[in-house]
Parts: C-alpha cells; sequence; structure tokens
C-alpha cells in the first residue's frame, strides 16, 4: 500500500507519516530526503527553503507537475507499505493513481490558519519562528503552496488537525482500519 499525504505547511502532514511509521511500519519517502537533497548535495549547495523550493520548480518546469513523483515513485519496491507526505500538486496524485492502481490512498490533512501559524511560533528551531501572521499568509501563495487545496480536494480521506498528536493518531488508526 502506498499511503499519500497532502495539505498546507504545518498542517501535521510528518505527523501522521511519522505515525504510519511507527504505529503501522509504513517506510517512508520524503521528496527532500529522496530525491531533491541528494540532487542539491551533488551540486554543492545547502539543503535549506529556498533551494529546495527553486530545484523542485526546476525540475516540475522541466518534467512537468509530476516529475517528482515519478522520481519517487522509483524507491517503492513490492512487499512493503509506504507513507509519500508532501503530495503538493494534483498531477502527482493522477500519477501515483495511475501508477498504483488501487494501492494508492490519499489522506488530506487540513489544520486551520491559526493552529498552523501557533505551530511554526512554537518551533524554536525554526528560522521562521519569528515570522508575522501577515508573512506565513504570504506564503500560501507561493508557487509550490498554490497547488495544494486543489489536490487536497481529491483525497480519499480527510483529517481535521485541531486536537493533539494522540487525536491525530487515532484518527489515522481509524482511517487505516477502514482502509483494510
Amino acid at each position: 500500500m502506498i499511503v499519500g499525504v497532502t495539505g498546507k505547511r504545518l498542517s501535521g502532514k510528518n505527523e501522521v507519516a511519522d505515525h504510519l511509521k511507527g504505529r503501522h511500519g509504513f517506510v517512508i519517502l520524503d521528496f527532500t530526503q529522496h530525491v531533491l537533497g541528494p540532487i542539491l548535495k551533488d551540486r554543492k549547495k545547502p539543503v535549506d527553503r529556498f533551494n529546495l523550493t527553486n530545484l523542485a520548480l526546476e525540475l516540475r518546469r522541466e518534467g512537468g507537475p509530476a516529475a517528482l513523483a515519478k522520481i519517487l515513485s522509483r524507491k517503492v519496491s513490492h512487499g512493503k507499505n509506504y507513507v509519500i507526505a508532501g503530495i503538493r500538486y494534483p498531477e502527482e496524485v493522477h500519477y501515483m493513481r495511475e501508477a498504483f492502481g488501487s494501492r494508492f490512498v490519499l489522506i488530506a490533512v487540513d489544520a486551520p490558519l491559526k493552529d498552523r501559524f501557533r505551530r511554526i511560533r512554537s518551533m524554536n528551531r525554526s528560522k521562521d519562528a519569528g515570522m508575522s501572521m501577515k508573512e506565513f499568509m504570504r506564503t500560501e501563495s507561493l508557487p509550490n503552496e498554490v497547488p495544494i487545496p486543489k489536490a487536497m480536494r481529491m483525497a480519499d480521506f480527510t483529517i481535521r488537525n485541531t486536537g493533539t498528536k494522540r487525536q491525530l493518531g487515532k484518527k489515522v488508526d481509524d482511517i487505516m482500519r477502514r482502509i483494510k
């Protein structure tokens, strides 16, 4: 099974992926770690948000909106369950559904803007922790963020992440019971 996870910045996508790994034995495939990061390292560029975004846009310009999904899907081997957090483009969803058929399930993770902003403010290690609400809202209009709501509307399941990590985990477990 391949579970794709989509959602806006700080909605809880990585928490869902971590829960699927820890509780259900899924292997996490990550666009940064398995696609973009290695390319940036080969180019001797820092793996930071600016370079990641620019490289993703470059690869999508050259190979189409589903380019990253195509590259990442090559990492999938039979006999394992995978979770891919960070699906952004509807074309990535289409590609995954075409490539994996009924083995692919898309989960959208949604959280109110105020909750997501509070999360970024509480991230002491993040250089984004000092950004204003206006700046945070502006990130929603960046080219790599714009297609996310459309991808979210394509989801098989939607989780409203307004509670604790434990509550989020229970919602993920409920979806897994329904899938199986």
